[in-house]
């Protein structure tokens, strides 16, 4: 059987689509780090300083401080201070940001060192991350082993979820996300916590800072130099999605970023 073809030359067709390197990629992702890609520098093992790239369509990267070991999708803590994951700035929110999502995969098998003294994240001041002026900050309190308090400052505000975000300790791999509203008039704002798309904690409308956040100058998923120990487990995604004109809900979200992770991690 014979047939002509005919091949034309210059020709383009603009669908008004973007093409992403993942499905879970939106007009409001502004970072995603994957520890499994080869491409974008994880599926191995690590030295210290390390970068890996964002897939989204930029050149944005974050660093490990400390050699990683790679495992299930993850690079492993080892539980030892000063270990964590630094982020870009495109990668976390900023103050005048009014709508966001910021998500991180996470298995925490241990929370860290008796007390007061542990940070799962800090995106601010350098050091403790209950300072005033932070954008992000989770710190959790540990008591013979476990956590037995968890604390978050979103936008220099401080919240307690308390025992609803235990979970996210218990040795499994989690989905965590923050999400962060400010209305319209820039006076009052609320912090949802999600746990594998699941809502734990909705703070409600409150009044934002009497102080104003500052911009992070301390982007890190894991433990700054002022604690003895980070917390041991694994982190195997970040994310950043800003949620202003994207026609999307943290479910469509949260959703997308489940599909394509869960059964990848373990």
């Amino acid at each position: 059987m014979a047939g002509r073809f005919e091949r034309l030359i210059g020709v383009k067709k603009n669908t008004g689509k973007k093409l992403y390197r993942e499905e879970s990629i939106n007009l409001g992702t502004r970072a995603l780090f994957d520890m499994q890609p080869t491409w974008s520098g994880g599926g191995k093992n690590l030295i210290a300083g390390s970068a890996i790239k964002t897939l989204t369509w930029n050149t944005a990267e974050g660093t490990f401080n400390k050699a990683k070991n790679y495992s299930n999708g993850g690079m492993v803590y080892a539980g030892i201070s000063t270990d964590y994951f630094e982020l870009p700035s495109v990668a976390v929110p900023d103050p005048a940001d009014k709508h966001w999502l910021f998500t991180a995969w996470l298995k925490i098998t241990d929370p860290g060192s008796s007390g007061f003294n542990n940070q799962t994240l800090n995106i601010g001041v350098t050091g403790n991350n209950i300072a005033a002026g932070t954008v992000l900050g989770i710190i959790q309190t540990v008591t013979s082993g476990a956590v037995s308090q968890v604390q978050m400052r979103v936008n220099a505000v401080s919240y307690v979820p308390g025992s609803t975000m235990f979970p996210l300790y218990d040795g499994a791999v989690h989905q965590l996300a923050i999400e962060y509203e400010r209305n319209d008039a820039g006076t009052q704002q609320r912090v949802i916590v999600y746990i594998d798309k699941v809502a734990v904690f909705n703070s409600g409308w409150g009044n934002v800072a009497s102080t104003a956040p500052v911009a992070a100058v301390q982007r890190i998923v894991g433990t700054s130099g002022t604690f003895s120990k980070a917390w041991g487990g694994s982190l195997y995604r970040v994310r950043m999605d800003d949620l202003v004109g994207t026609g999307l809900t943290p479910a469509d979200i949260l959703s997308a970023d489940y599909s394509e992770s869960k059964h990848r991690f373990s």
